[in-house]
């Protein structure tokens, strides 16, 4: 008898067919032979929903023949393995049980296309939809993983830079402007912009359950927030040299943040109105993205791009400094890895590496050319990575099944 893994359209793994060999024994562990040892049934089970069986070309779990074939599907989001238990029970007393592991091999799924400029486009990914930037014309693309994408036009014509998604709206900010725009629910369509006291936005994070949007004055070296009501407030950095760049919630409710103007890595106490900074080993570190990365062996930690050094910086809250590790490429983007135990960074050559959390060990993966241009954003939703390629022309939505 065998069990195989076809591989599905669009590909999504590797095809595996795995023979099962039974062997039928009495209570006292003897082998049975002859006739009575072939009036056996195999009943399959699979640990996870998103693997479906047929026998013999029709849904079912029973083996009951040497000739019969059983053919395993993965359906919906794709795992990381799936076991198939196979329960043999004979006549006699006993039960034989074999299993059988199958994993997915990493691959490219098939592109959504868009026309025109997408260079510089962001991603955001919530509940198997996602949303996009575009430059020109000046809108939000957005729409359900496969299905047909919706816009909604930038009233004021100016080019969305990055986006958060919500359950029913888009968060996103302009140059020197941020807003909301409403896909979803009774507001449906509705797009508020506001105007930023100062320009110049280098990251958006996410609501801090207040229904603040908070966000990065670049340029005037300030952290700022704004209520859905178009108020703004700021924290200026008030560090000599400060230009903070990347931003996000993290550990304690800090606002934690790269600062490339002091080579610095730094976090926002709310609760104190206080900055603090901590100075980067390596010289011209010229430090970007942030994540959150906890883990049992290791704690929490905040990690860091260093784009100059070519290494990922590591803040421990349980040491209170930092550590660096060597990429040995040039990166250009880093996400992390939601629930996976993977973080992600987008090299300047379009290739991926894949980094372990815990052993810090470096996957690298070769990207396929496409006629939509190389990658330019990409989000993790802890089940595959989702990317946005893009140039002046056009651009596509693009999974990478791991």
């Amino acid at each position: 008898m065998t069990m195989s893994l076809p591989n599905p359209a669009p590909p999504q793994g590797t095809a595996i067919t795995e023979t099962i060999t039974t062997v039928v024994q009495d209570a006292d562990g003897y082998t049975i032979v002859g006739p009575f040892a072939r009036n056996v049934q195999i009943t399959l089970s699979t640990n996870t929903p998103a693997l479906s069986i047929d026998v013999n070309g029709q849904a079912g779990e029973l083996l009951q023949s040497s000739s019969d074939v059983a053919k395993l599907a993965y359906n919906g989001k794709g795992v990381d393995s799936a076991t198939v238990e196979a329960n043999l029970q004979a006549a006699a007393s006993g039960t034989y049980i074999a299993t059988a592991s199958f994993a997915p091999a990493p691959t490219f799924g098939s592109e959504t296309t868009f026309a025109g400029s997408f260079a510089g486009s962001h991603l955001a990914i919530g509940n198997n939809a996602y949303a996009i930037t575009q430059a020109s014309p000046a809108q939000l693309i957005y729409g359900t993983i496969g299905g047909t994408p919706s816009t909604l036009a930038i009233p004021s014509g100016n080019a969305p830079v990055f986006v958060w998604m919500t359950p029913l709206e888009l968060d996103f900010s302009e140059a020197g402007a941020v807003g909301w725009a409403y896909y979803a629910g009774p507001s449906a369509g509705a797009i508020f912009e506001y105007t930023t006291p100062a320009a110049g936005i280098s990251c958006l994070t996410a609501f801090d359950g207040l229904d603040h949007m908070w966000f990065m004055e670049s340029a005037a070296a300030k952290l700022a927030y704004t209520d859905i009501g178009g108020n703004f407030t700021q924290y200026p950095v008030g560090i000599a040299g400060a230009q903070p760049s990347a931003c996000t919630f993290g550990f304690n409710t800090y606002v934690w943040y790269s600062d490339p103007g002091t080579n610095a890595f730094g976090y926002f106490n709310e609760s104190t109105d206080t900055f603090t900074e901590l100075p980067i080993p390596t010289a011209g570190a010229n430090p970007g993205d942030i994540t959150t990365v906890d883990s049992a062996q290791q704690g929490p930690q905040m990690w860091f791009l260093e784009r100059g050094g070519q290494k990922i910086g590591i803040y421990s809250l349980q040491t209170a400094g930092i550590t660096e590790f060597s990429l040995g490429s040039s990166p250009v983007r880093m996400v992390g890895g939601n629930n996976a135990p993977y973080v992600w960074v987008l090299l300047a050559n379009g290739n991926l590496q894949r980094i372990d959390e815990v052993a810090h060990t470096v996957t690298n993966i070769t990207v396929p050319s496409s006629a939509n241009g190389p990658i330019v954003d990409l989000v993790d939703d802890g089940v595959e990575l989702n990317l946005i390629r893009g140039d002046a022309t056009h651009a596509s939505f693009q999974q990478y099944f791991y």
